[in-house]
């Protein structure tokens, strides 16, 4: 059983019913939804949840971005979802730093099928930046057209935001953390039975440092009525103009740097359905230079593991102990899906720091 409270940035709570949002999402422009936050706050979990609950009649095309060049994510939803939802996996980095080359091109082809689906969700990594994912929505021509920023939903974790808020970062990186809150209109405090009543409330009063105006829900397992997130029409431009006056300017590209060459799709793009081929790739290159982002700590990485015999739990189970008493303090995320000798089922595993 799960709770549910919010607050306007008020300092009161408020009860009310909640209209179903699908009549007014019958718009022109497809509605696009962002669920960010931090790495473990419970984005997928919530991603899962509005799949499930069907109680807003809506269908979604689904972008799912992993940080690692493993996608897990994608599993982790089509293991939970019961509808036919299409998922597009981008891996192996942030959208927030090659939007013109990955995103972009991905959600024009979503465009073209657009009598297929109600809405966009854009589930980012826990490493984005959500700045330069919504202002590809306002810069592209074509995009700004027929797209519309419906809202941008922040999940936090109700445990650890405090000290990832407040931890040192290398010159010029971003604290994404800083950045989700600030561009949420919807703040979802997760992770409530994790803290106590001090911790829940030490942590509202930095979030409203950050941002004062979201809605703040303070939810467990990431539960929370879907039509409060969806058909909101809540992304206020002007607030974030205030905070950001720059970010309806194109930004100027930055020098391009030589990376080593990653295989992830055969088109070199994503691994989903919705793919870019040669025509789009040209296209791509000629609209605009990349959006300038600033740079995450490169002391953040990520590490992956594939394989292709069935996993001993018991092995499984006393390396990641270990890990966790050793590493918890640099463990920000981890995450499977393994197949067990001896067992049909699937199983997922996961955890943020100690709490495995």
């Amino acid at each position: 059983m799960s709770t549910e409270t919010h607050d306007h940035g008020h300092g009161h709570d408020h009860t009310h019913d909640h209209p179903c949002p699908a009549h007014d999402l019958a718009a022109k422009r497809v509605p696009v939804t962002i669920l960010t936050g931090f790495l473990g706050s419970g984005k997928t979990t919530l991603l899962n949840h509005i799949l499930q609950d069907q109680t807003h009649g809506m269908k979604f095309a689904i972008i799912e971005n992993e940080y690692g060049d493993v996608d897990i994510d994608s599993d982790l939803v089509t293991m939970k979802a019961e509808s036919k939802e299409e998922i597009v996996e981008m891996i192996n980095g942030c959208i927030c730093c090659n939007v013109r080359g990955d995103l972009i091109p991905v959600v024009k082809k979503l465009l073209a099928r657009k009598g297929d689906f109600d809405g966009i969700l854009i589930e980012t990594t826990g490493m984005a930046d959500p700045s330069p994912v919504v202002q590809t929505f306002f810069l592209d021509e074509v995009l700004s057209k027929q797209v519309e920023v419906d809202g941008v939903v922040t999940v936090v974790d109700a445990l650890h935001v405090i000290p990832h808020l407040h931890e040192e970062k290398e010159e010029g990186a971003v604290n994404e953390t800083e950045q989700q809150i600030a561009f949420a209109d919807r703040i979802l405090l997760n992770k409530i039975d994790l803290v106590d009543a001090t911790q829940k409330s030490n942590a509202r009063v930095e979030i409203r440092k950050i941002n004062k105006t979201a809605e703040i829900i303070e939810t467990k397992n990431s539960i929370v009525d879907p039509n409060r997130l969806i058909g909101i029409k809540g992304f206020d431009l002007q607030r974030v103009l205030e905070f950001d006056p720059k970010f309806l300017e194109e930004p100027e590209p930055e020098p391009e740097e030589e990376e080593e060459e990653i295989e992830t799709c055969e088109k070199g793009c994503c691994s989903g359905d919705v793919c870019l081929d040669s025509d789009d790739e040209e296209e791509v290159s000629g609209i605009a230079p990349s959006l300038k982002k600033k740079k995450h700590d490169t002391r953040i990485s990520s590490v992956s593991f594939q394989f292709d015999e069935d996993i001993d739990v018991g092995k499984l189970q006393k390396g990641l102990r270990e890990l966790v008493e050793k590493k918890s303090k640099d463990l920000y995320r981890y995450k499977g899906v393994i197949s067990a000798k001896g067992m049909k089922e699937k199983f997922v595993f996961q955890g943020v720091h100690m709490l495995l």
